[in-house]
């Protein structure tokens, strides 16, 4: 057996640790709480995980992720970076996630508590959302006033300019990633049969409630990647020759109910958004660079300053400092891929592609491994390694879209999934049904 998984559970909660951060780290945009207090707070469980449990437990995945965050951490401070406090913050979390990564190896009954906790969590926004969309007063009136300047303006933006869903810790976004994560963990445990036939349907009208707050909050890229992690996911998961039709009954039943409620949605005026989507696509011309919001200009911009230095790019965040559009300074590309290329040239581009691709692979190959055989393998394992693929599947998507790459909600998730793929293993191994991973 492979000594790195021959080693016991770890005692000190670190994937509870990175649950609470994840569900409170962007809330402080709201209250105008320093993040200090939130890597004081993981960082104060890590050390507490080198006094008790002092192991790293390292395998090919955590040694893939290591060269990962140190190719990040180096690109961060090289000369030719921006080494403002947004960049060092990144640097900060990809090193404090890392170490969470490699310090823990959770048991069955942590893992259930922090599921419970995201699931809570995505739950009660998702109830939020919907609240604010259906009764926008009680938020201008009795919420709003309260909440950080910062969190002010970006409602005014984000809700009245652009049409989004109500802004939590001052983001559009954030709602959608907890909510992401939420389904996959709801749904990556029906799909493997990780599930107790009562509960089964519980899982599945979470789903839904979590599928509609994502609708209302308006995020186009990010539904898009979800509902298409999802179906990839469930593709996945099937095998024909261990098919439950019971199961697939109630899939197609919860798709009947969420078009019901993309129909309700669309009366009261709910999906305007993506139907304007539909028509500028529609249009010749500037319809597609009207639904991008801009990305074609900044893509554009950015493969430009790709060709000015192709080999090591431009620097680390250079583009969001110095991009050559007056009114999108310091945003970025809008496509991971196209940014690596453009700031850290064909050299960065594979450094960091290689790893990246690597992990989704190696999950990848596993779940396949599993669900091709899934009467002689362990529910547990095939749940966990499902929600792992999941989790890095959405991000490979995002990244085509969105900057998730560059946001610090990005390397709690992706920390999670491999702690959960480390997870799927050691259940495994503990059954003795596989030799050599």
């Amino acid at each position: 057996m492979n000594r790195a998984y021959s080693r016991k559970e770890s005692r000190i909660p670190l994937t509870i640790c990175i649950i609470v951060f994840l569900v409170t780290f962007f809330l402080n945009n709201d209250l105008e709480i320093g993040y200090i207090f939130n890597y004081a707070f993981v960082a104060a469980f890590i050390g507490l995980s080198l006094v008790f449990d002092r192991k790293l437990r390292f395998s090919k995945i955590t040694l893939a992720y290591s060269f990962l965050t140190a190719i990040v951490v180096i690109f961060s401070f090289l000369p030719n970076s921006i080494m403002d406090p947004e960049s060092n913050n990144h640097a900060i979390s990809v090193v404090i996630f890392f170490l969470c990564c490699a310090l823990s190896l959770p048991g069955a009954k942590e893992l259930r508590r922090a599921e419970r906790i995201l699931i809570f969590s995505a739950l009660i926004m998702s109830i939020y959302i919907l609240l604010v969309k259906s009764f926008p007063n009680l938020y201008w009136n009795y919420i709003y006033p309260h909440l950080s300047s910062y969190t002010q303006n970006q409602a005014l933006t984000l809700m009245r300019s652009y049409n989004y869903g109500v802004p939590i810790g001052g983001s559009a976004n954030y709602a959608d990633y907890i909510l992401a994560l939420g389904l996959f963990i709801c749904l990556g445990k029906t799909f493997s049969g990780y599930t107790k036939e009562k509960d089964v349907k519980i899982n599945i009208i979470l789903s839904i409630a979590f599928i509609i707050g994502m609708v209302i909050q308006n995020r186009r890229s990010e539904l898009i990647s979800t509902v298409l992690t999802l179906i990839i996911m469930y593709s996945l998961s099937v095998n024909i020759r261990y098919i439950e039709y019971k199961r697939f009954r109630r899939v197609m039943g919860a798709i009947v109910v969420i078009i019901v409620g993309i129909v309700f949605m669309y009366s009261r005026g709910m999906l305007d958004r993506y139907i304007s989507t539909i028509i500028g696509l529609s249009k010749n011309g500037g319809g597609i660079e009207e639904v991008g919001n801009g990305r074609i200009a900044l893509w554009n911009d950015a493969f430009q300053k790709f060709k000015s230095s192709p080999l090591i790019g431009i620097g680390w965040n250079q583009f969001r400092a110095n991009n050559d559009l007056p009114y999108m300074q310091g945003i970025n590309v809008h496509n991971d891929y196209l940014q690596w290329l453009c700031e850290t040239g064909i050299v960065g581009f594979i450094l960091i592609s290689m790893p990246t691709f690597y992990l989704w692979i190696k999950t990848s190959k596993w779940c396949h491994w599993l669900f091709k055989n899934r009467v002689n393998h362990s529910n547990e394992a095939m749940s966990y390694a499902l929600i792992s693929f999941g989790i890095q599947t959405f991000f490979l998507i995002m990244h085509f879209m969105d900057p998730c790459f560059y946001k610090l909600i990005f390397w709690p998730m992706f920390s999670l999934s491999l702690i959960m793929y480390n997870r799927s293993i050691y259940i495994e191994k503990q059954s003795n049904c596989i030799q050599n991973v």
